[in-house]
């Protein structure tokens, strides 16, 4: 029987420190397409040119946000990793161990404050390698 799906409890660690606070997260992919219908490929009379597409590259990205801690290990990670440019692996898992793993580097920062919530962090990340993370048993 299929199974909710819940985000209570998800985490993400960027090696062995978690990111504190988090208040959500996602990820997604877009695929760019080429047309390469020609004038020949018609249907109908009179003819029309049938579109026809070519995927040509596919990219995804992942972007996660919450409650900025000073001091926290992963988000001090996260800025480092911000500035310097460098490639980071980020495992985002659930409570049971189950998860993804996500390898590319961050392309946003965002920091906000607005009266009367805390401090907020959120962060966007290209990412170049992904794999499915599965506990162990």
């Amino acid at each position: 029987m299929a199974q909710e799906v819940r985000s209570a409890g998800w985490s993400i660690t960027l090696d062995t420190d978690d990111i504190g606070r988090l208040l959500g997260f996602s990820s997604s992919d877009s695929i760019s397409e080429e047309e390469v219908a020609g004038l020949s490929d018609t249907v109908g009379s009179p003819p029309i040119i049938k579109e026809q597409y070519n995927a040509t590259s596919i990219g995804s990205t992942a972007s996660f946000n919450g409650i900025l801690i000073k001091g926290d290990a992963g988000q001090t990670a996260v800025e480092t990793a911000k500035d310097t440019g460098s490639e980071i692996t980020l495992d985002f898992t659930d409570p049971a161990g189950d998860g993804y793993s996500f390898t590319g580097f961050i392309t946003g920062y965002e920091k906000t404050a607005e009266k009367p919530d805390s401090q907020k962090f959120s962060a966007d990340m290209r990412v170049n390698d992904k794999a499915d993370i599965t506990a162990a048993i």
